[in-house]
């Protein structure tokens, strides 16, 4: 990691570790950036990770913030970042979680997933007395994304307005005095590979936009939304910025719209790594399982979504680059579930007992769709800059497994 050993890091802080490379996090955004002609507006998704160290530096480079909930809010304040822009999405905002947006004097603009929503909005913005910004999250019904968990634009989803609404949102937005749209907001699914459907949305989006003058009027920004790809095993690539940026804003053209975007697993993905050890390794049923001791409360995907990640032992020959090596071996850890995996049907190096493995590609969504299961205490995390690392979060104590219960 940067200027460190995988192993030093693992002995000196213990497992189960993250760790992040803030050099690698850089290099990511710069690749955005200089894609294009304009630099866009950048929203980090706060629900890719959400540790405060992470959130500082992505803010030190003139990032925003993508977030979801009110808990989220609470998260860049505490962080010291409560002056920083935000984009407030997620489709169950409650009353005090708009209010919490609208009393921000930094918001950008609240995405607006249904009518309902939109009414809702209007009633707090009024009883606030302020003017709400708002950008309509349109659903164009756009097959996107590599799980059908991670896919947001079909007809189907829970997600956004179909455009046929979103012209009743405009009409009703146009007659309050407490309501203006800024923006359209497409945010297609994660592990998006291709520029191709996000110029197919925007092209969409500009056709309906351009039936009528009220979808014109008063128009800032067009949120192209994130789910941009990162190679998760060897012979994948990340998404091609270079490719996507000339099409994008070719067809922005003279609309005036402002591009914002939101690169969550694009920016800190790559630049995360989960250490964990072997407790064990035993056989059974003709197969061998490395039991290690980080599991699938520490990092859920491989369980939720069957994601493949690379696993590999961090000394010895470097893993293949260009296919994940297939075998009879499964990574596993201590959790008391049979769907408790880092890895199956896997071919690694031989491993035993105190060995330190990585899997790689762990810095989004991972520690932040962390749970406590089986009483299990979250990973401790560390950021890498250079040849320094300091510690962003211990090791969670056992007391806060319990802390804040009442005993009778």
């Amino acid at each position: 990691m940067e200027g460190l050993a995988a192993a030093e890091l693992a002995q000196r802080f213990g497992t189960p570790l993250y760790v992040y490379s803030a050099g690698a996090l850089r290099e990511a955004l710069e690749r955005i950036r200089g894609a294009f002609r304009e630099s866009p507006e950048i929203y980090f998704p706060v629900k890719a990770n959400g540790l405060g160290a992470i959130l500082r530096l992505l803010a030190s480079d003139g990032c925003g913030f993508d977030v979801v909930s009110g808990g989220e809010l609470k998260r860049i304040q505490a962080a010291g970042l409560a002056g920083s822009r935000v984009v407030f999405a997620g489709v169950g905002k409650e009353a005090w979680e708009i209010e919490e947006a609208l009393s921000r004097h930094a918001l950008s603009f609240i995405n607006v997933e249904s009518l309902p929503e939109l009414e809702e909005i209007e009633a707090v913005a009024g009883r606030l007395g302020v003017e709400a910004p708002l950008a309509l999250r349109l659903n164009p019904d756009i097959q996107a994304g590599g799980h059908p968990y991670l896919a947001t634009s079909r007809k189907r989803s829970k997600f956004g307005l179909p455009l046929d609404q979103a012209a009743v949102a405009l009409e009703r937005a146009a007659r309050s005095k407490w309501l203006r749209v800024i923006g359209y907001h497409v945010h297609l699914g994660s592990l998006v590979s291709e520029p191709g459907p996000y110029l197919a949305a925007l092209e969409r989006v500009q056709e309906w936009a351009g039936e009528d003058t009220l979808r014109q009027e008063g128009i800032e920004y067009y949120d192209a939304g994130g789910g941009y790809a990162v190679p998760l095993v060897p012979g994948e690539e990340s998404f091609s910025f270079s490719r996507l940026a000339p099409a994008l804003e070719g067809l922005l053209g003279d609309a005036g719209w402002k591009l914002a975007l939101e690169p969550g697993r694009f920016l800190v993905g790559g630049a995360g790594i989960l250490l964990t050890k072997v407790i064990r390794v035993k056989a059974a049923g003709g197969r061998k399982f490395v039991v290690v001791d980080a599991a699938m409360n520490d990092f859920l995907r491989p369980s939720l979504y069957k994601a493949e990640h690379m696993v590999w032992p961090v000394e010895g020959e470097p893993p293949p680059g260009d296919s994940l090596p297939r075998g009879d071996t499964d990574i596993v850890g201590p959790v008391c579930e049979s769907g408790d995996f880092l890895a199956l049907n896997r071919d690694i190096p031989p491993v035993e007992r105190g060995d330190f493995l990585a899997l790689f590609a762990a810095g989004a969504y991972g520690d932040s769709m962390a749970s406590r299961y089986n009483s299990r205490r979250l990973a401790a995390q560390v950021v890498v800059d250079g040849s320094e690392a300091f510690l962003a979060r211990p090791r969670e104590p056992f007391q806060e497994l319990w802390k804040g219960e009442v005993w009778t």
